[in-house]
């Protein structure tokens, strides 16, 4: 069963496992892969807009009934950049032009520059910051006085959560495993392939700098879980031997042979834990 959905972030999966209990759902076992959107989306998304760290992403986007006008400037522009590419994209790929070199040559060229104008779009919506929010949608903000105070803080949710889940689980007799994900942006882990560094690496990327300072804070609160005793696995090596393409994108998601092999990796080290405790 897949509870996870595109942007989530603690605390919204353990409120998922709670309100599919609280519908009479029951699990054997909960496994969780996560990381990245918990200290990566913050700092660019809810952080500038003055939105409290436990609030879903883009928060003011749902909560705010009539965006200014900015705002709507930035995400028509955004849109307006996406839908000229995938036009462009069609109509090269239903062309005799599919099958020049020096068609593809300019084709790829105009779609680096769509999308490195979405891109600004993208970041300019993240960077901008309205007056006057209202106290319904900023939440319980807590101020950071460093950003080292930010992640820290994004951390301990992060790490609560996890251990919330795991009471949760063992309270019902089902075992709770943990994975902290890999990312292509973390220096000394996959040795990224020409494709991925063409296709899935950008170091203006918006969340680079976030995931890169974020992770080690959510590293050593994962440690802190281990000596709880929640069963919990750091994979941001996990691809470290593998020379094939697996990111697909300059966020964070991997191909099916990226999910394969963290599949194999996960049911490995789930059987070696459950072999351990008999």
């Amino acid at each position: 069963i897949n509870t996870a959905q595109a942007g989530f972030k603690q605390p919204q999966s353990i409120f998922a496992l709670m309100y599919i209990e609280s519908l009479g759902g029951e699990f054997d076992m909960v496994i969780t892969l996560d990381g990245f959107n918990e200290v990566a989306l913050h700092p660019r998304e809810n952080e500038t807009k003055g939105i409290a760290a436990i609030f879903p992403r883009n928060w003011y986007r749902w909560a705010v009934m009539s965006p200014d006008e900015e705002v709507l400037r930035l995400r028509g522009l955004s849109v307006f950049h996406e839908k000229q590419r995938a036009r462009r994209a069609a109509f090269f790929e239903r062309s005799f032009l599919y099958y020049s070199p020096i068609a593809n040559l300019v084709w790829r060229l105009l779609d680096r520059a769509a999308a490195s104008e979405i891109n600004k779009a993208v970041v300019a919506l993240m960077d901008y910051k309205p007056e006057g929010v209202a106290w319904d949608t900023a939440g319980p903000v807590r101020p950071y006085a460093t950003g080292e105070e930010m992640f820290a803080d994004l951390a301990d949710i992060w790490r609560r959560c996890s251990r919330g889940r795991d009471r949760v689980c063992r309270a019902d007799g089902a075992r709770y495993y943990h994975f902290l994900q890999p990312n292509q942006y973390l220096r000394g882990t996959k040795r990224l392939t020409a494709q991925e560094l063409d296709l899935a690496y950008r170091e203006d990327a918006p969340y680079v700098a976030a995931a890169r300072a974020g992770y080690p804070f959510l590293q050593a609160r994962g440690e802190q879980l281990r000596g709880e005793g929640v069963s919990y696995f750091d994979f941001t090596h996990v691809f470290d031997e593998v020379d094939d393409t697996l990111y697909i994108d300059t966020c964070c998601h991997f191909n099916l042979e990226g999910y394969r092999i963290l599949g194999s990796e996960i049911a490995k080290l789930i059987l070696e834990e459950i072999d351990r405790e008999e």
